[in-house]
């Protein structure tokens, strides 16, 4: 559905994709052929030289990570059995159409949308998703809300780094030209946003922390994403110091609602990556953009106002949907992408070809703003809603939230186990109204 032939203009046919024929097959997208207005073949489909095995693999990857972000945002009190339902409902509704409109060959990739690496496909879905399911789903107990094991985080943080150097170093299927320059610009934006990150901290508070530069290392990877291989150097350390700026502020600001996004989801995820695609129009290089796109042309903001506009246009609306450190993130991202996308980057990476962001002329880079603009508004919308229904769905078979009984708990009430353990002195639990008894004494 999300990768295969054209069902609807978001998404594609539902075909197997474990048999042993399709799977020593070479890898195909074949709705990712791209013709010109009067039926000339601009782009070929896309068809990495590995069988479809691997291609699978790779995707399923990002859909795993993609759900796995969903649930930062509801740990620690969304039932388990309400999750096992919502997980497949999810990916099948609200994942794929995202994957397939910009990724696989639909209607927001023809039209030349620019999400190198899933600034909003991954990044912006989740951080809506992930904001709209805490809202369904309650706060965490108030004595809960606190933080956890730096020493784990800080590792985790290592781990999640390392990874995102294959996260945006593969997209291109293969390790060529494109595939170098997104690595590195993926670390010159980390890093420059963990800088920042930490100025901002020992301005407002007087000293730094391991917290917020473990923020800003999120915030920044999620912000390139979209742009990694659009844009260059230069435009990858500002985006890192814009990726710090806005998803600082609007955690900041959202101390006082309601909704308890548990790890920050919404700002990490969704803003940054709506920030990173409307970047990406402003900044994609024309040549970038002709090595990846399918539509020729693009370009960013800043290598042609007509185009580039456009573009932009085109990567906010794909952008307007992670809330604070992806979807704030990814918004930025988003956006960005469409400012800073590289002419010659673009035109090895997209389909559309003389794509370009806006520093690489007014006009065309305008265009792709506005691209970058739209699809950002497309997929913050249908994850919202499409979260919103299932979950209602959902809690009319099973409860959503878990009892108070087992909040209290915990891990051991759930699984029978617990995290962190005494040994030392044990455990004993009691629940009212349950009969659940732990005792480790």
């Amino acid at each position: 559905m999300a990768f295969g032939r054209r069902l609807l203009p978001f998404v594609g046919r539902p075909a197997p994709a474990l048999a042993q024929d399709y799977m020593l097959t070479q890898a195909l997208l074949p709705s990712t052929l791209h013709l010109r207005s009067y039926g000339e073949v601009e782009t070929a489909a896309v068809a990495p030289l590995y069988p479809s095995a691997s291609m699978v693999f790779f995707q399923w990857a990002f859909s795993g990570v993609t759900v796995g972000l969903v649930a930062g945002a509801v740990l620690g009190r969304m039932s388990v059995k309400a999750w096992m339902a919502f997980v497949p409902l999810w990916t099948t509704l609200s994942y794929t159409v995202g994957a397939y409109s910009i990724w696989g060959g639909g209607f927001l990739f023809h039209w030349g949308v620019m999400d190198y690496s899933g600034g909003y496909v991954v990044h912006l879905a989740a951080g809506v998703s992930g904001y709209t399911a805490a809202y369904w789903v309650g706060p965490r107990r108030k004595e809960e809300a606190g933080g956890g094991n730096l020493v784990v985080m800080v590792a985790g943080a290592g781990i999640l780094w390392m990874g995102w150097t294959g996260f945006n170093g593969g997209d291109p299927f293969s390790a060529n030209t494109d595939s170098s320059v997104a690595v590195l610009n993926t670390h010159i934006c980390a890093t420059t946003s963990i800088l920042a990150w930490i100025c901002c901290d020992v301005a407002v508070r007087g000293r730094p922390s391991v917290v917020g530069a473990v923020q800003g290392m999120i915030t920044g990877l999620v912000c390139i994403t979209p742009a990694a291989g659009l844009v260059q150097g230069w435009a990858a350390l500002l985006m890192g110091v814009a990726s710090e700026t806005l998803p600082c502020y609007t955690m900041n600001a959202a101390m006082s609602l309601k909704v308890d996004d548990t790890l920050g989801i919404l700002h990490t995820h969704a803003v940054s990556g709506v920030l990173g695609g409307v970047l990406t129009g402003v900044f994609a290089h024309p040549t970038l953009c002709d090595m990846f796109l399918p539509v020729t042309g693009s370009r960013g903001l800043i290598y042609g106002v007509r185009a580039g506009g456009v573009q932009v246009l085109k990567q906010v609306a794909a952008t307007l949907g992670i809330l604070h450190t992806h979807a704030v993130s990814g918004v930025l991202g988003g956006v960005l992408t469409g400012v800073f996308a590289h002419p010659t980057l673009c035109d090895m990476f997209l389909p559309v070809t003389g794509s370009r962001g806006l520093i690489y002329g007014v006009r065309a880079g305008g265009v792709q703003v506005l691209k970058q603009v739209a699809a950002a508004l497309f997929v913050a919308a249908w994850n919202v809603a499409a979260t919103s229904i299932i979950l209602v769905v959902v809690r009319a078979f099973v409860p959503l939230r878990m009892t108070e009984e087992e909040l209290l708990a915990g891990d051991i009430a759930i699984h029978g186990e617990q995290a962190y353990t005494n040994f030392s002195s044990g455990t004993n639990c009691s629940l009212s109204h349950e009969t659940i008894e732990v005792g480790n004494s």
